[in-house]
């Protein structure tokens, strides 16, 4: 595993280029990393959050959460209308090109 870096900066991977950028911390401004099915979360922070995958930006169901402990990668899979939202800017997401 790759350790956890406290930037937001572009980044070059398989050919593809993305941003890292920081989940919003409520529903009004969760992401759905542009419409992205799975996504990459980095925890820059040393403390755990909270995660939470809600049906769409703004919306009021929640699908689930999980803690994320400090300086930790996860990927999250989710439909393409579901957002991701975390306790802190410090959890950082990215979208990941997948297929299947």
């Amino acid at each position: 595993p790759h350790p956890a870096t406290p930037d937001s900066s572009t980044s070059r991977g398989l050919g593809d280029v993305y941003k890292r950028q920081a989940c919003g911390t409520d529903a009004a401004n969760a992401s759905t990393f542009g419409s992205a099915t799975v996504v990459r979360l980095c925890n820059n922070g040393a403390t755990a959050r909270l995660v939470t995958v809600i049906d769409s930006v703004g919306g009021s169901s929640t699908i689930g959460t999980f803690t994320m402990p400090g300086n930790t990668v996860e990927f999250v899979e989710k439909k393409k209308t579901e957002a991701i939202f975390a306790a802190n800017a410090a959890v950082l997401g990215s979208a990941v090109g997948y297929t299947n």
